[in-house]
């Protein structure tokens, strides 16, 4: 399937940041922009989902919005992990 091209307008800074990001990786800016909003798209589903349920139950989308949270950490938490020195085994100093 041919992805769909979008215009989004970003601040400055949002670009600036995505054309460091596309220069580490070495990848195009509309390239890079696509794989990190993919990236995203499941949390953007679940911050959908935690919007409709407050409209309907501001205190279940709490809980909701938490579980999530803690869910992510625990992902930052193995990114950090992956990425320090010592998993990698790099030399520091």
């Amino acid at each position: 399937m041919r992805p769909h091209r979008i215009q989004v307008p970003v601040d400055p800074e949002t670009l600036a940041a995505l054309k460091a990001y596309a220069a580490a990786t070495g990848g195009s800016l509309s390239g890079s922009a696509g794989k990190l909003l993919a990236t995203i798209a499941p949390t953007m589903d679940k911050l959908a989902e935690v919007h409709r349920i407050a409209q309907e139950a501001p205190a279940r989308a709490t809980r909701v919005l938490i579980e999530n949270a803690a869910e992510h950490v625990e992902d930052i938490d193995q990114i950090v992990m992956e990425l320090s020195p010592k998993a990698t085994g790099e030399k520091t100093g």
